[in-house]
């Protein structure tokens, strides 16, 4: 082999891996390209210029099909613009290009490289059919190149150079390589933004779900929180912010309501968390909670299981209802129903109650009671002579004297007028009543002082005793009270009589 020969292979070696190397350095830089802070067409476009600036390929151009499935060019020069930029004519110029956007990719190189996914090239454009008389006199090599990416034709890649028969090989390869490569880089770009606005749809279709959900809670004008396993307050709509102290940061909601420290418990303030927590589906309980400026008021809460995928119960929705007024207004009534405008004390229809409790818990445990009826004696001469208004102040008076000669557990009460009633429980000997009737007579012997005047009164009393006088009957245990405290009047007054049958 002589010198010469050897020279000619070294220097095409040497060629062969300049070549490999600008191959390389194409397909490292686009290898490089991010496909997260750029469009398609920006992409396409740095590919390109990565192809352009490692190897003599001048005039390249990318085309995507367009909506109707026409070629399009986003990248590089478009057939008329490379036409021009050979033959330096700025008037348009007739392609095969117009052929190929006539039929879709049509049948010129375009559409038979997409058609059959592979490399198409045309070494000398002017010996093409169809193709060289619409060339306006320029010739040159020409390679179109599908950019696949798992079979399917995603665009084309055409590089022209005006020598005929400049693209070689090692050319075919590389492009062949550089599209292949384009073609995985291009996919993943449109799957990832693809992904990326699914991801960006769905987070706007949660925020705006959020957004409605919130409008809802806060349209809400009771209170609710949610409440964690932990006691932590992990949502509140706006009238809880309104009616509560600050929720932010770490607040346990016994924090917040009751100003405690330890979550609430016992029958005062049943805990609906521990309540839900055993095992009940909606709990309401009465508590007394503080509101924002630190006033206490009485609340309804009503409290529901919030649970995970699992069905595992990971807190409460609870919601608070301010009844104080609601209560004030039942206690008022029931004030109304049940006690004495004047003295506050029982009226008839509860102590029918009280009588029959004592007198059933009397016959339950086999012990005695009585029954007292009271009468201020002349009590009608002192309304007549200084007034209502003062009589009923006495009348107040009195009733406070009787409740201090009694037991917790006894009750007074006043039936009309200047009648009153004591009950007296779980006595063990008549002398019991007998006792608490001296108590009364000798509290009320001590002048009244009402309105600057001293008045002094006296008050006849009768007894009735159970099971002595009435084992069963409690309107025959009254109407015989009734009976001795009539007795006692007419004996004189101010003083005490037990019940006796009149032979």
């Amino acid at each position: 082999m002589s010198d010469q020969h050897l020279a000619e292979l070294s220097l095409e070696f040497n060629r062969h891996i300049v070549n490999l190397l600008d191959s390389l350095s194409a397909l490292t830089e686009l290898a490089q390209l991010s496909i997260h802070d750029m469009d398609e067409a920006s992409l396409l476009k740095q590919a390109l210029a990565a192809l352009m600036a490692n190897q003599d390929m001048e005039r390249c151009s990318i085309y995507l099909p367009d909506p109707d499935g026409n070629p399009q060019c986003i990248a590089g020069l478009d057939w008329d613009e490379m036409l021009r930029d050979v033959t330096g004519k700025n008037a348009p110029v007739a392609t095969p290009q117009s052929a190929d956007k006539q039929s879709g990719c049509g049948d010129g190189i375009m559409g038979k490289a997409s058609k059959s996914a592979t490399l198409v090239h045309y070494s000398s454009c002017q010996n093409e059919p169809g193709f060289g008389k619409d060339c306006a006199g320029v010739d040159g090599a020409l390679l179109c190149v599908p950019i696949i990416c798992e079979g399917q034709v995603l665009g084309l890649l055409n590089v022209f150079h005006p020598q005929p028969g400049f693209f070689n090989m090692w050319h075919e390869r590389l492009v062949l390589l550089f599209c292949q490569s384009l073609g995985r880089l291009l996919a993943n770009h449109r799957l990832t933004h693809h992904l990326h606005n699914l991801v960006e749809a769905k987070t706007a279709k949660i925020t705006r779900q959020q957004s409605f959900l919130r409008a809802v809670l806060d349209s809400v004008p009771d209170p609710v929180m949610v409440i964690g396993i932990d006691y932590r307050i992990l949502m509140a709509n706006r009238a809880a912010h309104t009616n509560a102290s600050d929720l932010s940061g770490d607040a346990r909601c016994h924090q917040i309501s009751h100003h405690l420290d330890t979550p609430c418990d016992g029958n005062e303030h049943p805990c609906p968390l521990q309540r839900v927590l055993a095992g009940e589906e909606v709990v309401s309980v009465v508590h007394s909670h503080f509101d924002a400026n630190g006033i206490l008021k009485l609340v309804e809460l009503t409290a529901s299981p919030l649970r995970d995928e699992t069905g595992a119960t990971v807190g409460i929705v609870e919601s608070t209802r301010d009844i104080t007024e609601r209560m004030l207004a039942e206690e008022k009534i029931r004030q109304l129903a049940y006690y004495d405008t004047l003295t506050d004390l029982p009226n008839r229809r509860l102590l029918q109650d009280r009588i029959s409790l004592a007198l059933a818990q009397a016959k339950r445990h086999h012990r005695s009671m009585a029954i007292m009826f009271l009468d201020l004696d002349r009590f009608k001469q002192i309304n007549d002579t200084l007034g209502h208004a003062i009589g009923d102040e006495l009348l107040k008076q009195i009733a406070q004297r009787l409740v201090s000669c009694v037991r917790q557990g006894d009750t007074v009460a006043r039936t009309g007028g200047d009648e009153f009633i004591v009950v007296l429980t779980e006595i063990t000997h008549p002398d019991d009543a007998a006792r608490v009737a001296q108590k009364i007579l000798a509290a009320c012997a001590k002048p009244v002082d009402v309105a600057g005047q001293a008045l002094s009164v006296t008050i006849s009393i009768g007894i009735a005793l159970h099971p002595v006088d009435s084992s069963d009957e409690l309107d025959e245990l009254m109407r015989k009270a009734d009976v001795a405290m009539y007795r006692t009047k007419e004996t004189g007054r101010n003083g005490y009589r037990f019940f006796e049958a009149t032979p």
